[in-house]
């Protein structure tokens, strides 16, 4: 689809990662305080957010097939994407930097939830 600005965040658990909508953030702080101390439930499945548990996978680059139509080759460094079974989140960064720190998590994010507990170690 189109870009648009997100503010992207996870959820407390580190579980769920938001793709909260950029407006007058000061209006939205205590909406997005709330998805924080959420479990999320009530946006699973919505595209303002993508269960890390159901990501394949994190690409770097212009892999997907919207960023090998629309994506802009200069910009290769700054982009990466989640991929799931039922959909792909391409993500735009700003710096080729902010693109490591954030590519980099995320897969740190993804061996986290992917990880089985120790017996009688609760997750969380």
């Amino acid at each position: 689809g189109k870009p648009r600005a997100r503010l992207l965040f996870c959820d407390a658990a580190a579980r769920v990662v938001h793709l909260q909508k950029v407006v007058a953030l000061e209006k939205r702080q205590t909406e997005i305080q709330r998805q924080l101390r959420d479990t999320s439930k009530a946006l699973i499945g919505s595209k303002e957010c993508i269960e890390l548990a159901e990501v394949d996978k994190v690409v770097a680059g212009l892999q997907t097939e919207v960023f090998k139509k629309k994506g802009v080759q200069a910009k290769a460094a700054h982009c990466f994407s989640f991929v799931s079974g039922k959909r792909t989140v391409d993500i735009e960064v700003d710096s080729a930097e902010e693109h490591a720190r954030l590519f980099r998590g995320f897969l740190l994010l993804l061996e986290k939830v992917r990880k089985p507990a120790a017996p009688g170690v609760a997750r969380g």
